[in-house]
């Protein structure tokens, strides 16, 4: 019978994903290796009679957790040799892309539901509608965007084409699209002294007009500050009357 059979990867009481290589190690001195057979659970999954004896698993509709593999060699007589059993711990969880938040006027935030791992990313992968996607970060389960510049009330679709972005045991992310939540604060863009009682002040975007209080403003003439009596909200306009 052969003289070896071990399986050299995945490794004893490794974490694997949904897609496990299994790779053997095999000899027969006298007459040579014919075939290898990979077993799951005791279950035949598949056989590999190239030199390389390589077989891919599709563990991703097993349960996720604990499972046992091991493989017997063949010699070309027909004699057969049984692999110790390692032990595996399957993390079959598909990663989705979650949501989106815009987080400056040239960010945004991608969050997936697990980790990822950070040589996976490919920028390419990714489009944001209306804007140009300049470069690209992972951090944790988020992906960090940095696009061409964007108005602060943009809320971009975002769209990714199934490519290389996995988690940390390499279970793809499959395409999907979110639309970002705008999370940039407005911005004051503009000020405008209409008479001596009062001054119109113009942002960037609409405002959420229950929002705005006068205790927001402070006017200055030189060091003095000045009261401001009330205030006057539209859209993106703020009036302050002046006491």
């Amino acid at each position: 019978p052969p003289n070896l059979a071990k399986i050299t990867s995945p490794v004893n009481n490794s974490l694997v994903g949904a897609m496990v290589k299994i790779v053997v190690e095999a000899q027969d001195q006298l007459s040579g290796i014919g075939r290898v057979d990979f077993f799951a659970d005791g279950s035949f999954i598949g056989s590999d009679d190239s030199n390389t004896f390589e077989f891919v698993w599709d563990a991703s509709e097993v349960e996720a957790g604990i499972h046992k593999l091991f493989a017997k060699a063949f010699d070309l007589a027909g004699n057969n040799l049984q692999s110790e059993t390692i032990m595996v711990n399957v993390d079959n969880i598909i990663p989705t892309m979650d949501s989106a938040i815009t987080t400056s006027k040239t960010t945004i935030n991608v969050t997936f539901s697990q980790d990822l791992g950070p040589s996976t990313l490919n920028i390419s992968d990714f489009n944001v509608s209306g804007f140009t996607i300049v470069s690209g970060i992972v951090s944790g389960k988020v992906v960090i965007l940095t696009v061409s510049e964007m108005p602060t009330d943009a809320t971009p679709d975002i769209k990714y084409t199934q490519g290389t972005l996995a988690d940390l045991v390499d279970n793809l992310v499959p395409s999907g699209m979110v639309k970002a939540k705008d999370g940039v604060p407005p911005e004051m863009i503009l000020a405008v002294t209409v008479n001596v009682f009062r001054i119109d002040v113009f942002f960037g975007e609409d405002l959420d007009l229950a929002t705005v209080s006068k205790t927001d403003f402070i006017v200055m003439n030189g060091n003095l500050p000045l009261g401001i009596a009330s205030i006057e909200k539209n859209n993106n306009r703020v009036t302050l009357n002046i006491a």
